[in-house]
C-alpha cells in the first residue's frame, strides 16, 4: 500500500494524478476512491447539513495506460465544512478475478476559501 496525504481548497476543482509501474494496466481494473470522516464512514456535515453523508466519491478517469485521474468540481469542495480533516482510499478491483486491493490512501484536509465567490 501507498500513502497520500492530500489537501482540498474549497470552492475550486481538485484533481490529483496517479501513475502506476509501467507494466501496470488500468484497463485490468475498476477504481473506487472516496473520501470520509473516518475508516468507519461515520456520518458528516456537508453542504450544511448535519450528518448528511458518510463519503464522497472521486470522479475518476484513466488517462492513459498507466495513469489514473482523481477529481472533484468546485461545487463537491464547496460544500466541505471549513478545515474538514478526514481520510481517504483508492481501491482497485481486478476485472479477471475480482481481487480487491487497496492502491492509496492517506489523510484530506480541507482548506476553507477566504474570498466570496464572484
Amino acid at each position: 500500500n501507498n500513502y497520500q496525504d492530500i489537501q482540498v481548497m474549497q470552492d475550486a476543482k481538485f484533481e490529483n494524478s496517479i501513475t502506476f509501474d509501467s507494466e501496470y494496466d488500468t484497463d485490468d481494473y475498476s477504481y473506487q476512491a472516496k473520501i470520509a470522516a473516518d475508516r468507519k464512514s461515520t456520518p458528516f456535515t456537508y453542504d450544511g447539513v448535519v450528518d448528511a453523508v458518510n463519503d464522497i466519491s472521486f470522479t475518476i478517469t484513466k488517462t492513459s495506460a498507466t495513469v489514473l485521474t482523481l477529481s472533484l468540481n468546485g461545487n463537491q469542495t464547496s460544500k466541505f465544512e471549513d478545515d474538514f480533516e478526514g481520510v481517504w482510499d483508492l481501491l482497485s478491483k481486478k476485472t479477471s478475478d475480482s481481487t480487491y486491493t487497496r492502491e492509496l490512501e492517506g489523510d484530506v484536509v480541507v482548506s476553507p476559501s477566504v474570498s466570496p465567490k464572484f
